[in-house]
């Protein structure tokens, strides 16, 4: 790796490091599977690999956010090792949050990279995990609070939509700082503070660049505010301003 890399990805060195042994693997004609990854390191990966091998993606279901990556030589069709793991509850005597969820496996020793994506909603809880832990999860994850629990692998198509809350505005221009004030509420030079104190990430990757113009549909992460999806609704204004749909994350 070059001191470039090392400064282009100042604060990921070490998960740079990690991936340049992945890209080894694979040129001494081995597929790689990494852990799961956080939508950051996946846009990492993806920009530091650049064309040198092919990389997928998967979650376990459309729209995960955390995924495992396959490094190859050559596109490949395979299926991911990662298992859905399902249990019920009843909602009338128990309350159970993504939190909960969470904290039980994580006191189990569980890195936070073995298991991806957690789902709770509507009585039923579903964990994505590496197919490396499934017996060790169902054997071990029997209580959440005061829950008896049993987890079984699901095979049903999953579609998780994510709940959205929005608002509808007009904006002069998709600038960050003109997003990220029209967001919270704030001028624009409080606004061009919170992004220069390191406190706004576009799509994962945090941003201290107030002029970055933004694209449609992409997702605004404010510390203090939330999670925002910015999209262009593809209308003017009569003073010819952009008419956007905001959708923060519940």
């Amino acid at each position: 790796m070059s001191n470039k890399a090392f400064v282009h990805f100042k604060g990921n060195e070490d998960f740079i490091s990690r991936i340049d042994d992945y890209v080894d693997q694979v040129e001494d004609y081995r597929k790689v599977f990494t852990p799961f990854l956080t939508p950051l390191e996946q846009s990492i990966l993806t920009s530091y690999v650049g064309k040198k091998v092919v990389v997928a993606f998967d979650g376990g279901y459309e729209n995960s956010e955390n995924k495992r990556c396959l490094l190859s030589q050559e596109p490949m069709v395979i299926p991911f090792p990662i298992v859905c793991l399902k249990a019920d509850y009843q909602i009338k005597f128990h309350t159970i949050d993504h939190r909960d969820v969470l904290g039980s496996i994580m006191n189990l020793g569980i890195n936070r990279n073995q298991f991806g994506d957690i789902v709770v909603e509507k009585g039923h809880i579903y964990i994505f995990v590496a197919k490396e832990i499934e017996a060790y999860i169902r054997l071990e994850l029997r209580r959440i609070k005061q829950c008896s629990l049993t987890f079984e692998p699901c095979y049903e198509e999953i579609v998780f939509e994510p709940e959205l809350e929005y608002e509808y505005k007009n904006v002069s221009s998709f600038r960050l700082d003109v997003l990220v004030a029209t967001i919270t509420h704030l001028s624009r030079e409080k606004a061009k503070k919170l992004i220069q104190d390191g406190k706004i990430k576009v799509n994962h990757l945090p941003l201290e660049d107030c002029a970055y113009i933004c694209h449609n549909d992409c997702i605004l992460s404010i510390r203090g505010y939330g999670r925002f999806q910015v999209h262009d609704l593809g209308k003017r204004t009569r003073s010819n301003r952009l008419c956007i749909e905001i959708g923060k994350y519940k």
